[in-house]
C-alpha cells in the first residue's frame, strides 16, 4: 500500500536531509544516528563515529511525528522490525541519495517496497571456555566455539563480506557461544542497490568507500535491527527454557548473559535476493559476570527424563508440546518464578507460584478450598504425603499468599520450596496427560475426575490405582 500522496507530506520529505541547512533557523531537528565508538577496519583503531542530525520542515497538516507513526504502520505490515531506532535509521539512509529522480513519497515506497525476506545468523560469544560443555534446547545450541561452528562462522562472514572473523579468530577459538538455528528475518533489499549508485559517484568498494556517510548510516540501519533481533533471540532463548525449567532444570539467566563482560554479539545477514550481498554485524558489550551451575548436564538429564518417561522430544524448535499445556498449566508462570527466585525476589516468586496453580484448578467462582483439595489429590502420592495433610499443606500456601496480597506479610521460606516442589509435580501429571488435555472441555472433564475422587477420599471410599493412573496421576 505504502505513504499516501498527500502535499504536506511530500514537502515534508523533501526537506529530509542529513547536512545542516544554511538556514538551519528555519528547520526542526531530530538525531537519527548516535555518536558511537568504533572500528571500521583491521588497520584502523577505535575511532569516533559521528553523530547524524535529521533536519526537516513540518507543518500542521503532517507533522515529523505522523511521518513516523505511519513509517511504523507500514513496517509492521510486513514484520520488519519498526522501533524509533529503526525509522531513524531508515529516514536518514532516505537521505543519502544524491541524485534521485523521484518524487519523495515515491522513492520513500520504493525504499519499503524492497522488504525482503533473508536468513539470518546469530551467535552470541563468551570471551571463556567451560570445558565438556554442551547443551542443546529448541532453536538454541551451547558449546564451545571451535570445529564446525567455528568454519561456519567463518565462511558466512566471508558470504557477508564481515571481516569479524578474519580479525579476531584467535580470540574466538574454543570459547563458549550459544547459538540460535539461522532463520528468517525482513531487511530492506534497496540498500544494495543505493551502495551500488553511490559506487559509481566515489568509487571504492561498497563497504568501506570514500563517503563515510554511507558507511556509518547504513551500518547504522544494520546495527539498529540487530538490536532489534537480538531482542527477539534472548526472548526466544528464556521461552525456550520454561518446559525444561518447570521439569526442575537450572535457568539460564539471559539479562546477565547478554551483560557479560566482552560478551560478542554477531548477526550475520545473507541470501539477499539475487545477490551474494550480505552483511554483518558484532557488538560487544557488558558489566558482569554469569554463573553456569552446571546447568548443561542438569539440562541434558532432564531432556533424557523427558524422553523416556514422557515420550517429550525437546530438541525441536517448535519443542513437541501441545500448546494446552502452555495455556492451561503453567509453564510461563513457572518460570517467571524461578527467574524471581534467582533475583532473590522470594515473595514475588511464591505469588507467581500460586498463580500457576491458579490458572490449571481455578475456574470461575472456584473457592480456594476446591483449588487446595485438587492440588493435594493430585500431588499427595507423589509427595508421599496423606491426602489430609496435602489438603493442609494447601490450605497454608493459599492462606500465606492472602496474608502476603493484603497484609503485606513475608512469605516463609519453607512455604516457597514446598509450592515449587508442589507445582512441578502438577506439571509432570499434565504432561503424563497430555494426550487428553487438548481443549478446554478436555480440562473441564479432567477436574471432575479429579474432584470425584477427591468425594471418594472423603466418604473413606478407596479406589484402585488405576483410577489416579488414568488422570496422570504418579502412583508407583
Amino acid at each position: 500500500m505504502g505513504l499516501p500522496t498527500i502535499p504536506a507530506l511530500e514537502a515534508l520529505l523533501g526537506s529530509l536531509t542529513i547536512s545542516q541547512p544554511q538556514n538551519s533557523s528555519d528547520y526542526k531537528s531530530v538525531v537519527a544516528v548516535e555518536q558511537a565508538f568504533g572500528s571500521s577496519n583491521t588497520k584502523t583503531p577505535t575511532v569516533l563515529y559521528p553523530e547524524y542530525k535529521l533536519w526537516y520542515q513540518d507543518s500542521l497538516e503532517f507533522s515529523f511525528d505522523a511521518l513516523t507513526r505511519k513509517l511504523r504502520s507500514e513496517l509492521e505490515k510486513t514484520k520488519h522490525p519498526h522501533n524509533e531506532g529503526v525509522i531513524k535509521a531508515i529516514l536518514a539512509a532516505y537521505c543519502l541519495e544524491p541524485k534521485r529522480k523521484d518524487r519523495p513519497i515515491d522513492y520513500l515506497n520504493k525504499i519499503l517496497d524492497s522488504i525482503v525476506s533473508i536468513e539470518l545468523s546469530q551467535i552470541f560469544i563468551l570471551p571463556f571456555s567451560l570445558d565438556d560443555f554442551s547443551c542443546s534446547f529448541g532453536s538454541f545450541t551451547i558449546q564451545n566455539f571451535d570445529g564446525e561452528r567455528f568454519s561456519r562462522l567463518e565462511y558466512r562472514c566471508k558470504k557477508a563480506s564481515c571481516d569479524y572473523f578474519d580479525r579476531y579468530k584467535d580470540d574466538l577459538k574454543g570459547k563458549l557461544a550459544i547459538q540460535k538455528t539461522s532463520y528468517s528475518v525482513k531487511v530492506i533489499q534497496y540498500w544494495k542497490d543505493l551502495v551500488r549508485k553511490l559506487n559509481c559517484e566515489y568509487g571504492s568498494s561498497w563497504q568501506y568507500s570514500g563517503n563515510s556517510h554511507l558507511d556509518n548510516i547504513i551500518y547504522n540501519y544494520f546495527e539498529q535491527i540487530s538490536n532489534d533481533y537480538a531482542n527477539k533471540f534472548w526472548l526466544t532463548f528464556e521461552k525456550e527454557q520454561h518446559l525444561l525449567t518447570a521439569a526442575g532444570g537450572n535457568f539460564f539467566d539471559e539479562r546477565s548473559l547478554k551483560q557479560f563482560p566482552f560478551g560478542t554479539f554477531v548477526s550475520i545477514f545473507l541470501k539477499f535476493q539475487g545477490d551474494s550481498y550480505g552483511y554483518g554485524v558484532p557488538l560487544t558489550k557488558g558489566i558482569f559476570a554469569f554463573n553456569w551451575l552446571g546447568g548443561d548436564k542438569k539440562f541434558n538429564k532432564i531432556k533424557d527424563r523427558l524422553k523416556s518417561e514422557f515420550d517429550t522430544d525437546i530438541d525441536d524448535d517448535k519443542i513437541s508440546i501441545p500448546q494446552t499445556i502452555q495455556q492451561f498449566i503453567f509453564i510461563s508462570f513457572f518460570g517467571k518464578a524461578k527467574r524471581n527466585l534467582l533475583d532473590e525476589q522470594f515473595n514475588e516468586s511464591f505469588l507467581n507460584f500460586v498463580i500457576a496453580l491458579d490458572l490449571v484448578f481455578g475456574e470461575k467462582g472456584a473457592s480456594t478450598k476446591s483449588i487446595s483439595e485438587r492440588v493435594a489429590l493430585i500431588t499427595f502420592k507423589k509427595l508421599a504425603n496423606n491426602f489430609l495433610d496435602q489438603k493442609k499443606k494447601l490450605k497454608d500456601i493459599y492462606d500465606a499468599r492472602s496474608k502476603y496480597v493484603h497484609e503485606c506479610q513475608t512469605v516463609e521460606t519453607k512455604l516457597l520450596e514446598e509450592v515449587e516442589v508442589i507445582c512441578q509435580e502438577v506439571f509432570f501429571c499434565m504432561l503424563r496427560h497430555r494426550n487428553y488435555l487438548q481443549n478446554e472441555e478436555d480440562l473441564k472433564k479432567w477436574q471432575k475426575k479429579i474432584d470425584f475422587l477427591v468425594t471418594a477420599i472423603d466418604a473413606e471410599e478407596l479406589q484402585p490405582d488405576s483410577k489416579y493412573e488414568q488422570i496422570g496421576i504418579w502412583v508407583k
